[in-house]
């Protein structure tokens, strides 16, 4: 398992490069605003979804702009999980 730095700046570039092999290559990644990064939460149900933080204004941009971003699924077409993201090294919150 690789460590997780929980404090780290999730970039489109280096989630894509380690989840590489777990989701589609054809995969389309947000186009992620300028003073956001990308964020996965994990909700009490289990369940995953992917948004952008502003840090600074402490807001997801779902909750600012109503937009919901598409979660990537496996490669075997499965949900994905936080066992992926961990198991990749991708930090997550919960």
């Amino acid at each position: 398992m690789i460590k997780i730095d929980k404090d780290e700046v999730l970039t489109v570039s280096i989630v894509s490069q380690r989840l590489k092999g777990i989701i589609p290559e054809d995969y389309k990644w947000p186009n992620v605003p300028e003073g956001y990064q990308l964020e996965f939460i994990v909700h009490p149900d289990g369940t995953l979804i992917m948004d952008l933080l502003n840090p600074d204004r402490g807001m997801f941009i779902s909750e600012a702009e109503n937009v919901h971003f598409e979660t990537p699924r496996t490669v075997k077409n499965a949900p994905l999980t936080w066992q992926d993201l961990e198991k990749a090294g991708v930090p997550f919150m919960s």
